[in-house]
């Protein structure tokens, strides 16, 4: 059950990313400017739309939790000018199918010599 609670929240969310952010990375990077403009919280689909393209997953992991079950999937999106940034976001599904959370949250950020 919960893997399949797992691959659905995959698919919207790969669904929700394919439709919604425009392009890649490389010329389109994120900027130093855009990282900081990025707030937690924020959605993958308005990060990308800040960003101007959407990142590489570089990781995924499932945490079980008492009620519910925690994915973490972290981006990876090349500078404009160089460096990186890394993106971190949480999605929340509930072992009740019936009550299930879709929405994924940015959780952390991390920047590596953006300019």
């Amino acid at each position: 059950m919960k893997r399949f609670m797992c691959i659905i929240v995959a698919l919207v969310l790969s669904i929700g990313i394919l439709s919604s952010c425009n392009g890649g990375v490389g010329a389109t990077g994120i900027s130093l400017d855009e990282f900081n403009r990025l707030s937690l919280e924020m959605s993958y689909y308005k990060a990308c739309k800040l960003i101007g393209g959407e990142g590489n997953l570089i990781s995924k992991d499932e945490y079980e939790e008492k009620d519910r079950t925690r994915c973490v999937s972290t981006y990876r999106f090349e500078g404009e000018i160089g460096g990186y940034a890394e993106l971190e976001f949480t999605v929340y599904g509930y072992k009740d199918i019936f009550k299930l959370d879709l929405g994924d949250y940015l959780t952390g950020k991390r920047q590596f010599d953006l300019k």
